[in-house]
């Protein structure tokens, strides 16, 4: 069966090529965006208990003194243990070189490997028997995922507790519980729940920084007054990413609006998306955007300036602009010359409804431990300390959970003001959009939001309902609305038998998997080709992409975890595959005649490797093209060159008509 269906989405490619294609966007990469589940409800955190589990010590015996100290006294000297973690280059090294006093004080080797590709090679490293003995997961929905799976160690009953409360808040040990266990340590932290300002024009007008949202609106409504200049800097347009900027302002007002267990439910689609707590959330923030005083450049600048030059207008003289949330990395964009804490500081985004505290909408690395050897807990003891965290906080670019890391670590103003923010806040949880299906939270909820801008809030009711009706059923992975095609979506099936059988319904519930190259803009346009055979055929396609591709797609065949498709980007790998017998006989499966009569001799010569029809051509490209200047050609009168030699003569011509370099 699951070849017939494979066959079937084959086919389909294969149609959609001879049809024409789509060309891609070219879309920078969203600020800390992930394709992750949703996030597990809160839970207090775990009551100490008296002794650790079976194999915590090699006595078996309570705890008296911490794993750490016996490390240190050189109990585990000569052992070694495996972390695995996101951070490459420059974060890679840091990670690293805070690790050196761990190793030199107890003699354990620490192999750190990090890798851009974390998410998807910790499922495979797992799944095949190769866990590392700790992972730094950027943000705790998968680790919740392997805990639910039993694969984590339940530290709270490894560790000291009270060691552990007393290093970090309530809301990062939440954070790192799952189902009751403590499974995580949260080691690297960030926020957006602040606002930027200009300095010295704050000063000079004797404006206080406001404390509740009342505050912050009255004095949004002074600078109008005073300033002449809308008080806020607002913008959204990032290229294929565009809108992550308003969904980060629904989730901040919804953690000042309503309990954080509503948050939860909204992120797990317990609720619906469009529940009435999200919708006076996006109300609040509408009346902040689509204030005609309030916004700089109004609804047309928050739609077309780059989110990285948002806060440009506040450095001009006088300011155009007094108020920016963004997130810690702004900094990055601003101007040659601007400093933090000197040309623009922050405060912390004020509480709406002071019963729910001082929410935080921020980032974070959590490690958890897939061993409990000794040596194992005493690393993981290491990095919820504040000295595991002392090199990185004074290199700088670091925020540490830990409330007792010293304040006078911080490199600079940005990291310490913006730590003291995240021990201050009453409840912490991680960007929403990120935690939903990526369908939703990298999808229709970041459009969803460009179609509110471009409606100045006017069309809330109808963009959430959208955003609602968009959320993947739980059982068919199908969007929320729409999921049977009508007569006049049936494509015809050209002469493939499979793809009819799929098209009358024959491989209804079932699913294929596709691994390739293509991610961000390629990969949406190519998911969008996908979504309307499975809402032709009622086959669940789930596609992934990777930069990464060539290296993975070899570890997961090897691994025994290999897709059911692959879009390879050149055929020289695919060959290999063929070769060693991993690929199927295409040719024989399907209507070979009709294949051929869609593609050239050329193409399907390049699909067919020692004799065997084993690809299809999907997606085509040439650089046997050359380029000229449209106006200035015809008005020269010359003519295209059909010739090589032609070519050269017009190329001299250009020389000695136009006195410049033809090439």
């Amino acid at each position: 069966m699951r070849k017939l269906l494979v066959f079937s989405l084959m086919l389909l490619l294969l149609l959609a090529a001879c049809g024409g294609s789509q060309e891609p966007a070219e879309t920078p990469e969203p600020a800390d965006t992930t394709e992750e589940e949703a996030a597990p409800e809160p839970t207090k955190a775990p009551e100490p208990t008296e002794a650790p589990s079976e194999g915590a010590t090699d006595e078996g015996e309570a705890m008296a003194e911490s794993f750490l100290d016996r490390a240190k006294s050189g109990e585990f000297e000569g052992t070694e243990l495996t972390v695995f973690g996101k951070w490459t280059e420059a974060e890679g090294d840091n990670f690293v070189a805070a690790l050196e006093p761990f190793e030199e004080a107890t003699g354990i080797d620490v192999i750190y490997e990090g890798s851009s590709e974390f998410e998807t090679l910790i499922t495979v490293r797992v799944e095949g028997g190769d866990a590392p003995d700790v992972a730094g997961f950027p943000q705790p929905a998968l680790m919740a995922q392997f805990a639910k799976d039993g694969e984590l160690v339940n530290l709270s009953e490894q560790l000291d507790t009270n060691k552990i409360q007393d290093n970090y808040s309530d809301a990062w040990i939440n954070l790192g519980t799952v189902d009751g266990e403590l499974v995580g340590l949260f080691y690297r932290a960030s926020t957006k729940s602040i606002v930027w300002y200009p300095v010295k024009a704050f000063e000079e007008a004797g404006y206080e920084i406001p404390e509740t949202w009342d505050e912050m609106l009255a004095l949004s409504d002074t600078i109008v007054e005073e300033q002449g200049v809308t008080p806020w800097c607002i913008s959204i347009e990032h290229g294929g990413v565009t809108g992550w900027v308003a969904t980060d302002w629904v989730e901040d007002v919804l953690l000042r609006t309503a309990p954080p267990e509503t948050y939860d439910a909204w992120v797990a689609h317990e609720i619906p998306f469009n529940d009435p707590a999200v919708i006076n959330a996006a109300n609040i923030v509408a009346d902040i955007w689509f204030n005609p005083d309030y916004v700089y450049g109004g609804s047309t600048g928050i739609l077309s300036i780059f989110v990285g030059d948002t806060q440009t207008p506040m450095f001009e003289d006088p300011p155009q602009c007094w108020f920016h949330k963004q997130a810690g990395w702004i900094p990055d964009f601003w101007p040659e010359g601007m400093e933090p804490g000197v040309d623009s500081s922050f405060f912390y985004l004020p509480p709406i409804d002071e019963q729910y505290g001082k929410p935080v909408l921020g980032g974070g690395d959590v490690f958890a431990a897939f061993d409990d050897r000794p040596e194992v807990m005493a690393f993981m003891e290491y990095l919820s300390s504040p000295e595991g965290a002392e090199v990185w906080v004074k290199n700088g670019g670091f925020i540490s959970p830990n409330k007792n890391v010293p304040d006078e670590w911080y490199a600079n103003y940005v990291d310490q003001a913006q730590a003291q923010i995240l021990k201050d806040a009453t409840t912490l949880r991680f960007d929403a959009s990120d935690l939903m299906p990526a369908e939703v939270g990298a999808g229709t909820f970041w459009s969803g939001m460009v179609d509110w801008v471009s409606a100045e809030g006017a069309n809330t009711e109808e963009v959430f309902q959208a955003i609602e009706d968009s959320w993947p059923d739980e059982d068919t992975g199908l969007g929320g609305s729409g999921d049977v095609a009508s007569d006049e979506e049936t494509a015809d099936a050209g002469g493939y038998e499979y793809l009819q059988a799929a098209l009358d319904g024959e491989y209804d519930g079932t699913e294929v998997t596709v691994f390739g190259k293509w991610t961000e803009g390629e990969g949406e346009n190519f998911e969008a080709v996908l979504a309307e055979f499975a809402e032709a055929t009622g086959i669940d396609i789930i596609y992934e992409g990777s930069a990464e591709f060539e290296t993975l797609i070899t570890v997961r065949a090897e691994g025994g975890d290999a897709p059911d498709i692959a879009g390879f980007p050149q055929p020289a790998l695919m060959a290999e595959f063929v070769r060693s017998g991993d690929i199927i006989d295409f040719g024989a499966a399907t209507n070979a005649d009709k294949l051929m009569s869609d593609y050239s001799q050329a193409w399907t010569d390049l699909a067919t490797v020692d004799g065997q029809l084993s690809a299809v051509p999907y997606r085509a490209s040439t650089k046997s093209i050359v380029w000229y200047p449209t106006k200035a050609f015809e008005a020269a009168g010359y003519e295209i060159p059909q010739t090589w030699d032609e070519m050269l003569a017009l190329s001299d011509t250009i020389v000695e008509e136009q006195g410049v370099t033809p090439w």
